[in-house]
């Protein structure tokens, strides 16, 4: 397990090989409980009175012929500027190169979105490395696991799937 905390990160032993061998495989990795408890509460404090913009994403955005879609973006906010803060701790940045093999790591640039049931919020299938990130991550904030939709990660030459984790 990787865990982040409010003074740095613990990884138990092994995890990282065993991610990293993982990651070379998918070129993606599911880290539950990755925000240490009270972290993970704080942010949701923090998100909760958050102000939410739906935002439509147009037809074609991420790559010609591909349909739009439709989320809701979270405003900056004290979480955002938080959690934009821990995620670009260089030690955090230099544990995320060695398990992916990936970097140096320059930082994460991210924003908050939720997915709404019932109010047609979905996004299209992407090429992120159209826009450039060499690395994304997606971080699930609610009080309960996530529960409705797939992440799914595909060769966008082959399109062969890498991976799906609900």
């Amino acid at each position: 397990m990787i865990q982040v905390r409010r003074d740095g990160h613990a990884t138990e032993a092994g995890t990282l090989r065993r991610l990293g061998r993982e990651f070379a495989r998918r070129r993606c990795v599911s880290l539950p409980g990755l925000l240490e408890p009270g972290l993970c509460r704080a942010v949701l404090d923090a998100t909760a009175s958050a102000r939410f913009v739906d935002r439509k994403i147009p037809a074609g955005f991420f790559r010609r012929r591909m349909p739009g879609g439709i989320d809701s973006v979270m405003r900056p906010n004290p979480a955002t500027g938080f959690l934009d803060t821990l995620f670009n701790d260089p030690s955090w940045l230099a544990l995320v190169a060695r398990l992916t093999g990936l970097g140096p790591l320059a930082g994460f640039r991210g924003h908050g979105y939720r997915m709404v049931p019932g109010r047609d919020h979905h996004r299209p299938w992407h090429n992120d490395a159209e826009h450039g990130p060499l690395l994304g991550m997606s971080l699930n904030l609610t009080p309960a696991p996530y529960q409705g939709g797939v992440f799914g990660l595909r060769n966008a030459r082959t399109r062969r799937v890498l991976a799906r984790i609900p």
